[in-house]
């Protein structure tokens, strides 16, 4: 995408208004409910990595912070992020999270057994890791349209994140009055 510097910036603008609202703010909010929602529909895609994940106390910010707020454009080979972000800006934040799905379920698939220790999962989950072959552009995004979840999974995985989060908040300042 080629525009005058102006141009860029009302995009970039625009972009971060109306796919990537909170996720900039001093509290990264909304990464932390998508990264949150990340975990739900994983255990949906691969169950048995998920629990791995669970019992390494492995939470989603330690590998899809960058991921997501990069919008995969410093790990991923150029041509994928371009296919990313064509869809991206088609279909919004939904793609983000088909192709971490599809990462997440393919990193392992590689290995013998999915490793039980935390840096060797950590290791795993770094998309310099993972085989060159799952990181290119046709692979990636014919892989993230067969995962069996739909857009309503994402939707109803989301608001349950954002409506435990508020019960959360609720009891804490329940508690403190």
């Amino acid at each position: 995408m080629h525009m005058a510097e102006e141009q860029a910036f009302w995009c970039l603008v625009a972009m971060l208004d109306n796919y990537l609202k909170g996720y900039y703010g001093g509290q990264l909010e909304e990464v932390g409910n998508d990264g949150a929602t990340l975990l739900n529909l994983l255990h949906i895609v691969h169950p048995k990595l998920h629990k791995r994940m669970l019992a390494a106390n492995i939470d989603a910010p330690l590998f899809m912070v960058e991921w997501f707020m990069c919008l995969f454009a410093r790990d991923l080979p150029w041509p994928s992020v371009l296919r990313i972000w064509d869809i991206f800006f088609c279909e919004g934040v939904k793609i983000l999270f088909r192709v971490a799905l599809v990462l997440l379920r393919h990193c392992t698939a590689h290995l013998s057994k999915i490793p039980r220790e935390l840096y060797e999962l950590l290791s795993c989950l770094k998309i310099k890791n993972m085989p060159r072959e799952i990181l290119q552009a046709e692979f990636l995004i014919t892989e993230a349209f067969k995962l069996p979840i739909k857009d309503s999974d994402m939707s109803r995985e989301h608001k349950k994140v954002v409506r435990q989060k508020i019960k959360k908040s609720k009891s804490a300042q329940s508690s403190q009055t």
